[in-house]
């Protein structure tokens, strides 16, 4: 039988994950008010919620992205419930279709592998949510675009996962590996028509140049160390990174507002723009500068953290990486993780929003961080950090930090203690909760991304050295270290992933690179 069964490329509910209103067709609609109904109970509740006088079910209507920016131009009520609920149910539908194709695939070939391919980046339009799509097929194909190899592989460590190379670029050969120690059980090769693409030339059918440079990287993974690896389980995954649709349609709502209704001409590529979406940076340098840590970690999707499971499945710290949408069950959840014994690090605005992305009077866990602002503050880069002190329990020298705060009217209350000053604000908050704690560093980190390689300097090192000893607090200590040229130097952008197997470990190093992505990646 084939390998697998292509569901569909490059899908998307309007061109890949380009924003796109839909669908109000009469047949959704209906879904729709009954997804309502059973997930509010009343039309007072959903009322309530949206902000709206429905008398009916029949009545009830989402707001159009335009709509919400309109009404946020009237009341800055920062209320985005009424989108964020369709976009929501559009997502199920997209991956509903896929498992639907799946359910009659099967029953032509009960064991066929189901799956599709071009997967675009988590996005708030497109139908592109992970944790969904990773259970409505067999294998997937992504782009390599905002963690999307590990997005899949935390949310369903069985899917079969692979990536599409292109051309006949040395730095392929790297790629392989990479892809490879982030989970990846197979490759595709565009074999397209032009002379550098091919595996095999016409019209004499000999071998290119590429299938040459390539053949010994292929060999070894097919048959050798890439075969043992495959049948391996990660190791030392103690740092969960959370991750939620939620928060991805919050974002970009945020970056749409000063952009106003110029934004129906953006295109799926443009999801990638910093100035359209800060998540996507957040998320890359917020991975990274685990990575630079020597440190693994998966992805907490809602749902993994609504249930309970974050203790259950090994973890010792919890990110929350400007998690501005969070439901009151994930709150619930990640304070019994602290209390339990865990860490929870924020950087910024945790949980100002619920998780249909209307803002809250206060933040949801600012109780448990022992916070409080005067006002709401998005994308505002304020003062650098300055340790006061000795650092307390982070342990790190009275310095100024090129490391900027986000809020500037951050305080610690209660009985948090504040380490750091930014202006007038409060930075690097820690307070001890149960058996665990709490870190609140009002830290920007978006930036890390690009500034990772400039070796040496002062903004790469006082952000690894704020996040290394921030997580050091919940028990998670470097295992392996790599030096350059035998001396204590730190190497920026060399990743390290242990595999193990009853008492045999590898630890696999890979340049883990800065890629500007445009859709292939």
């Amino acid at each position: 039988r084939p390998m697998f069964y292509n569901l569909c490329d490059e899908p998307g509910l309007g061109d890949q994950a380009a924003p796109f209103d839909f669908c109000y067709c009469p047949h959704c609609m209906e879904r729709f008010r009954d997804r309502l109904e059973k997930n509010y109970g009343s039309l007072e509740a959903l009322n309530g919620q949206w902000g709206t006088v429905f008398k009916y079910w029949r009545e009830v209507f989402p707001l159009t992205t335009d709509d919400i920016l309109h009404r946020q131009q009237k009341k800055a009520d920062f209320n985005f419930s009424s989108w964020a609920d369709h976009r929501e149910f559009m997502d199920s539908v997209m991956a509903g279709a896929y498992a639907k194709m799946r359910e009659y695939g099967r029953e032509a070939d009960e064991h066929g592998v189901f799956g599709n391919t071009g997967g675009q980046g988590p996005n708030a339009y497109g139908g592109w949510d992970f944790a969904k799509i990773a259970n409505a097929v067999d294998l997937h194909v992504p782009y390599n675009i905002s963690q999307n190899d590990e997005l899949l592989r935390s949310f369903e460590p069985r899917i079969l996962k692979m990536a599409p190379y292109f051309g006949d670029d040395k730095r392929l050969l790297r790629r392989m590996w990479y892809q490879l120690f982030h989970g990846d059980c197979g490759q595709i090769h565009w074999d397209n028509d032009e002379p550098t693409g091919r595996f095999l030339t016409q019209p004499g059918r000999t071998w290119s140049a590429r299938a040459k440079m390539m053949a010994p990287a292929l060999r070894e993974l097919t048959g050798g160390i890439g075969k043992q690896i495959l049948g391996m389980a990660r190791a030392g995954e103690t740092i969960a990174v959370h991750h939620s649709q939620a928060c991805v349609r919050a974002h970009w709502m945020m970056g749409t507002l000063p952009q106003g209704e110029a934004w129906v001409d953006r295109s799926s590529d443009d999801c990638e723009a910093v100035e359209f979406d800060l998540s996507i940076y957040l998320r890359d340098s917020i991975v990274k500068l685990i990575g630079d840590c020597g440190l693994q970690y998966r992805f907490a999707d809602r749902s993994l953290i609504e249930s309970g499971k974050l203790s259950g499945e090994g973890f010792k710290v919890l990110i929350l990486s400007h998690a501005l949408a969070l439901s009151e069950a994930e709150c619930e959840n990640i304070r019994r993780f602290a209390e339990n014994g865990g860490l929870v690090v924020a950087d910024a605005i945790p949980a100002v929003m619920d998780g249909h992305c209307k803002m809250l009077p206060a933040g949801r866990l600012d109780g448990l961080f022992g916070v409080s602002r005067e006002k709401f503050e998005y994308r505002k880069s304020g003062a650098a950090i300055k340790i006061v002190g000795q650092g307390g329990p982070l342990n790190l020298e009275r310095q100024a930090l090129a490391v900027k705060s986000c809020e500037s009217t951050l305080k610690a209350r209660s009985d948090a203690v504040a380490y750091g000053k930014a202006g007038a604000a409060d930075a690097l908050i820690f307070r001890k909760v149960g058996r665990g704690a709490t870190l609140y560093l009002n830290a920007e980190f978006h930036h890390y991304y690009q500034y990772r390689y400039r070796i040496g300097s002062k903004e790469s090192r006082d952000a690894h050295s704020l996040f290394s000893a921030g997580v050091r607090l919940g028990g998670v200590e470097q295992a392996i270290h790599l030096w350059a040229e035998g001396k204590k130097r730190h190497l920026p952008g060399i990743e390290l992933t242990r595999f193990s197997d009853g008492p045999v470990e590898l630890v696999c190093a890979v340049v883990n690179e800065l890629r500007r992505t445009s859709g292939v990646g």
